[in-house]
């Protein structure tokens, strides 16, 4: 019984060492990785990296600038308006 839980065992592990060498890798895209799921921008007042798509965005002379929170867009627009003032 002992010789066959032997011979079991050492088949098994020669089995795990040929996958091991012979059998191609998965690539990266076939396990999912490499997929871009949402891009992080950098909100101008705060300088805080959000997603993208959870941040609020606002139209300024043409150009369109993510921020974190409409708090920090006002802000950002209060600046400006002094910054032309000034």
């Amino acid at each position: 019984m002992l010789r066959l839980i032997i011979i079991a065992a050492a088949v098994y592990l020669l089995y795990r060492i040929l996958k091991g060498k012979f059998l191609p890798k998965a690539r990266p895209e076939e396990k999912g990785q490499g997929e871009v799921i949402d891009q992080l921008v950098q909100d101008p007042n705060c300088k805080l990296y959000i997603p993208s798509k959870s941040s609020v965005k606002k139209m300024i002379e043409g150009r369109t600038y993510s921020f974190c929170s409409e708090e920090c867009a006002r802000k950002y627009l209060e600046d400006r308006k002094n910054e032309v003032i000034h």
